[in-house]
């Protein structure tokens, strides 16, 4: 076409670095009237930082109906460099209005921000769209005299409450739940008195337990008992920021106008990751209190009883507060309606249910003749919470992104063990129910009992085969009769996705060092959900040059190196860059164990024994909170690498009279619970000069109460010239190799069982029932004290048995039962 081979080649090179994606549009009706669209958009060019920087390309996407020549949504995105580089699919997930008679088709067009010419149009057909049945009708709220609470005729109910008379819906609906036998499905909005509802009928279930009848009871939103004023007020401005801080001034404005002198709730998207507590205890002063995951217990404590009992006007929380804790308010202000995604890397909504949780905090009983809510919206969705935050939304079933590890699950209990089966369970479920009212949200072209059958069909052969790629099952010659393999019985054990097990199965070996399986643990599915908050790829960063093991710098963003990076931080006793990251350490810690415990059987499932004590290790480094190469000393409340040298300066010191004769180096916990033998006083003199008191008597606590076991073993079997089974002693631990009398005789091919006595020496200490809790200090929750027993043959480094022992109390006694190898020797 140039007939010039070189300029052709250079041109070629500019074409494919012009921006150009793809997309592909997934609709969901969720009512009648709202559309749920997932937009698919996938980048096309090659990238150059040269051309096109080295952050990303800016978009603009909207919806258009051709017809009426309007727009219904837009917003802007950016597709970032990683993305356009590793081909990773942009996912947008928005909500548009839809109006009966359907039109044909409406236009999704997105336009480079930077490029003329670079845009793409994706077209959304209505043709086989099937909408929801219509939505039942509101029940009509009467006007009855409100009901007594002596209507109970019980003294006891009675006096539960503090009010004297039910509010409209409890009396109106009273009767049902008091005196009948009916089963109830209550719906109501937030702050309605469904709990007290609920008591009602509980208070039946005392008398008489409730029949089979159907109750239905659905409110519109405008019975509240306390109405609700609602101002939606727009801001423009394409970035989040920016429009986040436009929102101050409106937001102190509503306070001065609405609530002056009442209490106000405050929801925003995350609480700034650099307050600290003492800056609570700065605003407390003013009566601004601040509630979020990060802050300490007593702190938060602290903070909701000051709100509650109107020490304190003003609270600013995070929007889980709604859910959570039951803080009515006279104002209720929502700064923003989105909230940072770390999987897509963008400002996504917050669920219209959330929303409307927050507003209903709005309003206290028996105080405000009235609550008010301001919700401050990106201006381009004003129309939309306008129009939807009525709405009633149905509740639709996600098992569709759950359906393999719920079939694994139900496969590994002998439920399901045929393709039948499990299309039978999935008929019993509320996913079922929802498909057939709006088939539609779920892809199900027609409602026909052939269409359902084949739609059915095609999900559990997809379910299986995902199953089946994980090593979880085995599906048999006939294509029918499924069986469960031990991997998937580890996974439903543990409560683990499918995908993790498959990832176990595939990448765990034998003689792995701790380091690679802490890897491979932070890979597991589970961590996907892990928050990356905006910026935090910038933390992660900086917290990396301060840990030991090297992550992938290209993968700061990732919630996979996060978890990494955190446990990392747990093990070296590293300063965390914010209280959100305290947080998570938390969540992370939540799920380590149970993971580490199906790895262990996933190894010793494959005979590892090198594999399974690392594992083993790993465990303990988790609850502990140090690395295995680190002193066990460190393993101390308040004791921290810098304190290391007073132990090494107590064992030079010279005239150590009340040491009980001990004189050796204290390298770990047994040099110096041998040092201390039970004398506070000594322990008190080592580390006197670090620690203060109050210190000094939790490490001591921590010390004394440390588990000191005596071990027996012996081995039962047959012998040669033996009446029958008998009982022989192992040689004690440490015994030489070498000679003859550091071997037990055992026959070739022959099952024996070792037989293990564990007895507790320190049991003195051992006089409450929560002494059975691990002395785990770094460990964010209560811990079991438990032991790992495991056999193996060293020298083809082959594990034979693991068994896991709990607390022993006094005296515990454990069987493992193995197999001598066929072969003669040692």
């Amino acid at each position: 076409m140039l007939h010039h081979v070189n300029v052709g080649l250079a041109v070629k090179q500019c074409v494919h670095q012009i921006p150009a994606i793809t997309m592909e549009a997934n609709i969901q009706p969720i009512t009648r009237t709202v559309l749920r669209v997932r937009l698919v958009v996938t980048p096309d060019f090659r990238w150059s930082d040269q051309v096109h920087g080295s952050v990303g390309e800016p978009w603009w996407l909207w919806v258009e109906d051709p017809i009426n020549d309007h727009i219904y949504h837009s917003e802007h995105f950016l597709l970032q460099k990683k993305q356009v580089v590793t081909g990773e699919p942009q996912h947008i997930v928005f909500t548009i209005p839809i109006f009966e008679p359907l039109p044909s088709q409406y236009y999704i067009k997105v336009v480079s921000d930077r490029w003329l010419g670079a845009e793409a149009v994706c077209i959304i057909n209505f043709q086989n769209l099937i909408l929801p049945e219509r939505h039942p009708p509101h029940t009509e709220l009467l006007d009855l005299q409100p009901l007594p609470i002596t209507a109970l005729a019980n003294r006891e109910y009675e006096s539960l409450y503090k009010f004297t008379h039910f509010n409209p819906i409890q009396t109106q609906i009273f009767h049902t739940l008091y005196h009948s036998d009916t089963n109830v499905l209550l719906g109501a909005p937030t702050g309605s008195g469904k709990t007290i509802a609920a008591e009602m009928a509980m208070f039946r279930v005392f008398n008489k337990y409730p029949g089979a009848k159907v109750g239905l009871f659905n409110f519109r939103p405008s019975v509240r008992p306390v109405p609700l004023e609602v101002h939606i007020h727009g801001f423009p401005g394409q970035h989040y920021c920016p429009r986040m801080a436009s929102m101050n001034k409106p937001t102190f404005q509503a306070i001065r106008s609405h609530s002056p002198a009442k209490p106000v709730l405050i929801f925003i998207e995350a609480i700034i990751a650099t307050v600290r507590d003492s800056n609570l205890k700065l605003t407390l002063a003013f009566g601004i209190g601040m509630h979020h995951a990060g802050l300490h217990e007593r702190d938060r404590r602290t903070v909701e009883e000051l709100f509650v009992n109107c020490k304190i006007q003003v609270l600013i929380a995070t929007s889980t507060l709604a859910w959570g804790v039951n803080f009515p308010a006279h104002l209720v202000v929502v700064k923003g309606t989105e909230y940072f995604d770390g999987k897509t890397k963008r400002y996504v909504d917050y669920p219209i249910t959330d929303v409307l949780q927050m507003m209903g905090r709005a309003g206290r009983p028996q105080f405000d003749d009235q609550g008010k809510a301001v919700i401050l919206v990106h201006d381009i969705k004003k129309d939309f919470y306008k129009k939807f935050l009525y709405e009633p939304f149905p509740v639709e079933s996600s098992l569709l992104s759950v359906l393999s590890d719920h079939l694994n699950a139900e496969i590994a209990a002998g439920t399901i063990s045929s393709k039948q089966d499990a299309m039978d369970y999935i008929t019993w479920t509320y996913f079922f129910r929802r498909l057939v009212m709006n088939p539609s949200y779920y892809s199900l072209e027609d409602v026909s009992h052939e269409s359902i059958n084949k739609f059915l069909s095609g999900l559990v052969q997809k379910s299986l085969r995902e199953l089946e790629c994980s090593y979880c099952i085995e599906i048999k010659e006939d294509d029918r009769t499924i069986e469960p393999l031990t991997y998937g019985r580890i996974g439903s054990y543990y409560y683990l996705r499918h995908q993790t097990i498959g990832t176990f199965k595939e990448r765990l070996k034998a003689e792995m060092p701790v380091q690679e399986l802490l890897t491979i643990l932070t890979e597991a599915e589970e961590y996907a959900e892990l928050p990356v908050r905006h910026n935090e790829d910038q933390l992660n960063s900086q917290l990396a040059q301060l840990l030991p093991l090297q992550v992938n710098p290209h993968s700061y963003d990732s919630a996979h190196t996060k978890t990494h990076l955190l446990l990392q931080a747990h093990f070296s006793h590293a300063a965390l860059p914010c209280t959100d990251y305290t947080t998570d350490t938390k969540t992370v810690l939540d799920n380590t164990i149970r993971i580490c415990q199906a790895m262990l059987d996933v190894a010793a499932n494959e005979g590892w024994l090198v594999t399974a004590i690392s594992i083993c290790n790993l465990v303990q480094m988790i609850i502990q909170g140090r690395w295995l190469h680190d002193s066990s000393l460190l393993t101390l409340p308040h004791v921290e690498q810098q304190d290391l040298y007073l132990f090494r300066k107590w064992a030079n010191r010279k005239g150590r009279s009340n040491t009980g004769g001990f004189n050796l180096p204290i390298e770990g916990l047994p040099e110096l619970i041998a040092a201390c033998d039970g004398k506070e006083s000594v322990f008190a003199a080592i580390v006197g000069q670090q620690l203060q008191s109050s210190q000094i008597a939790q490490a001591w606590s921590f010390l004394s109460h440390l588990p000191v076991l005596q071990v027996h073993m012996s081995v039962k079997g047959w012998w040669e010239r033996s009446q029958g089974q008998t009982e022989r002693p192992l040689p004690a631990a440490g015994a030489n190799p070498k000679e003859a009398s550091g071997w037990l005789d055992v026959h070739a091919d022959q099952e024996y069982v070792l037989q293990v006595s564990l007895r507790r020496m320190n049991l003195g200490q051992q006089r409450r029932k929560q002494d059975s809790k691990a002395q785990a200090p770094r460990f964010p929750k209560n811990k079991d004290e438990g032991w790992f027993l495991v056999l193996g043959e060293v020298d083809r480094k082959e594990l034979l048995a693991v068994k896991r022992v709990g607390y022993v109390r006094h005296h515990s006694a454990v069987s493992v039962a193995f197999y001598t190898p066929e072969r003669t020797g040692k």
